[in-house]
């Protein structure tokens, strides 16, 4: 939803410079200066709603399962570069927005203190790069042949007590990802050592998860995804509570566990 009011206007704004944080790009060519945001095809949604506010254009990418919000216009790209003035935390987009600003004569302000950025900002961050998962560790082989969401769903139902959430966000430089230990002042940094694609991940501990989704639910999530396992992970603490993940079959709790583990991976039963 576009916002309406001033401040609800201050709040999106916030929103959408931890999204084009996360997800955006600014290129900058010889005579023009465009803005984009890529994102999975499932969240063509959040595009359109930026589209609403900013305008521009919204096209899916050629062989891949991704939507692109793009804007080219001189009028577009400056409004958009005032308005998110200071507030871009990610080193790579502060030097693209810092050569925007230099295209068009305007003066990049130095970044907020991250205190002083909302909760929409960090809502918009992970929105972009953020994970909810259920881990899980299953012995019965026969469920690791089932495909698809279904086999996950199935693999969820049979892990029993072997599951636990994860919360994690991402990105390949250590710096933007302190962003949210910095604000949150809780979770862990770990660095993953791959050959090709090296990178950082803040993760939740556990104790600290029901923390983190208080502080969000001041501002929702736009991903359809990670809104939905957000919404769901208070009911799967319910059920872990009532001990419904280690109930017998067909009993009424196990019916509940197995509905939780379905609508987990967007699937009716």
């Amino acid at each position: 939803m576009t916002p309406q009011t001033a401040p609800e206007k201050h709040i999106w704004i916030q929103w959408f410079a931890g999204f084009m944080d996360g997800d955006g790009c600014i290129l900058v060519y010889k005579d023009h200066v465009s803005m984009e945001i890529t994102t999975a095809l499932e969240d063509e949604s959040v595009l359109y709603e930026i589209k609403k506010y900013y305008g521009g254009s919204v096209r899916a990418r050629s062989n891949a399962k991704a939507v692109r919000w793009r804007s080219r216009k001189k009028d577009v790209v400056v409004r958009i570069l005032h308005e998110i003035n200071g507030l871009l935390q990610n080193t790579i987009r502060r030097a693209q927005f810092k050569a925007a600003c230099v295209f068009y004569g305007i003066d990049a302000k130095p970044c907020v203190d991250l205190t002083a950025l909302s909760p929409s900002y960090y809502a918009g961050l992970f929105d972009a790069d953020g994970t909810i998962v259920l881990s899980i560790s299953i012995k019965d082989k026969t469920l690791h042949n089932l495909k698809g969401n279904y086999g996950k769903a199935e693999r969820l139902l049979g892990s029993r007590g072997a599951n636990q959430v994860g919360i994690k966000f991402t990105n390949k430089y250590k710096q933007n990802v302190e962003i949210f230990q910095k604000y949150f002042k809780f979770g862990y940094l770990c660095h993953e050592q791959h050959a090709m694609h090296p990178k950082w991940n803040w993760f939740v501990e556990k104790a600290s998860v029901h923390a983190f989704i208080n502080i969000l639910q001041s501002y929702p999530l736009k991903s359809t995804q990670k809104r939905r396992r957000l919404h769901l992970l208070k009911k799967y603490f319910e059920l872990k509570d009532i001990k419904a993940h280690l109930a017998e079959k067909h009993t009424k709790s196990w019916h509940e566990w197995k509905r939780f583990c379905y609508t987990w991976y967007g699937l009716e039963i």
